[in-house]
């Protein structure tokens, strides 16, 4: 059965709280669900304060896309530290993944429409965050303003237009740890032989929960094009998707022997490549036939495909050119999961 998929599994580091959030001991914890946009609290737990140090931060008038405090990553398949990838979201329901997405400026994430076919406001946004279950001082709660989701998604597997841009509540302090992905402009063209990555807290296999600490998981992905995919799926047909179910608004990436995938709720999450500009958002986690199955890599959303709608839709948005033919990762980790975790909603 194919699957959508919600909130997967990647790597991070300990970010810092927002500039200017040093409550004392003693006093209340307030979040951004409670009025105040520069402090953090544990998910759900209004009277939880989280400390830290002050961040590095980034001065107003110099933010730049796609950058990470780790660069590069160590190969051999060591963890990567906390703020490898800053842009990651989680949209949380009663303390679980349900869903990823990716920070594009201080008021806008971009996600998978499946995420919200029944509404948002159970959710909790996060940003900052590393392992779930020890949130960092960088965590950063919110809520959702609203939801565009594009007209061509239908709410049926294998949709056109599974592609949404979620309003925050209030606008973020953006520092070493919470900052924008680069979107990439309607040229923009990604080599097939280009190595991407995807992140999430998602499941580790089908029907498996990521356990404690949940630290976010990364994996190493090859591009592989709509023709080439279309065939690996008629090859391994599944009674509910047609012949050549992606479609020109999908681009898929995996092993095509499968072992290594995204799963449930990694759903919306980020598929990024790495160009001049930083790293680029090339696709959102959308659909899977199960997670990591033979024959069955994971299918995104393309975003150059949406450009113009998401410029249409969110103020003053910026986009990088993208057109690496044949660039290749630098040496940077690779954590080589059994399977990557993006959960489904």
């Amino acid at each position: 059965m194919s699957a959508w998929r919600g909130g997967r599994s990647a790597l991070g580091r300990p970010a810092h709280r927002a500039a200017g959030c040093y409550p004392q001991r003693g006093e209340p914890c307030r979040d951004l669900r409670q009025g105040s946009p520069r402090c953090g609290c544990l998910p759900g737990e209004g009277g939880a304060l989280l400390y830290g140090a002050p961040p590095a931060g980034r001065q107003a008038g110099h933010l730049l896309c796609g950058q990470s405090v780790i660069s590069p990553r160590i190969v051999g398949g060591n963890p990567a530290p906390e703020g490898a990838w800053p842009w990651q979201v989680s949209f949380m329901e009663n303390n679980k993944p349900i869903c990823g997405g990716s920070l594009i400026n201080e008021k806008w994430v971009v996600s998978a429409a499946h995420c919200f076919t029944k509404g948002y406001e159970q959710y909790d946004v996060l940003l900052g965050a590393y392992q779930l279950s020890i949130p960092p001082s960088s965590l950063v709660v919110t809520t959702v303003q609203q939801v565009i989701s594009h007209p061509n998604y239908n709410n049926i597997d294998g949709s056109p237009g599974d592609i949404a841009l979620v309003e925050l509540k209030a606008p973020l302090d953006l520092n070493d740890y919470i900052l924008p992905v680069c979107l990439p402009d309607s040229s923009a063209q990604f080599s097939m032989d280009t190595s991407c990555w995807v992140t999430g807290w998602g499941q580790v296999k089908d029907g498996e929960a990521l356990p404690p600490p949940q630290t976010l998981q990364e994996l190493e992905v090859p591009l592989i094009d709509q023709d080439t995919c279309n065939s690996l799926f008629n090859s391994a047909p599944a009674p509910d998707l047609p012949q050549n179910p992606v479609l020109d608004d999908m681009i898929c990436a995996g092993y095509p022997e499968g072992g290594k995938d995204a799963c449930h709720g990694d759903s919306g999450g980020p598929l990024v490549c790495r160009c001049d500009a930083g790293w680029t958002l090339a696709g959102v986690v959308s659909w899977g036939e199960g997670c990591a199955e033979p024959k069955h890599p994971g299918v995104y959303t393309l975003v150059p495909y949406y450009a113009n709608w998401i410029s249409d839709n969110v103020p003053n948005i910026s986009f990088v050119a993208c057109n690496h033919a044949g660039w290749h990762s630098a040496p940077i980790m690779t954590l080589f999961l059994a399977t990557l975790a993006l959960a489904l909603p």
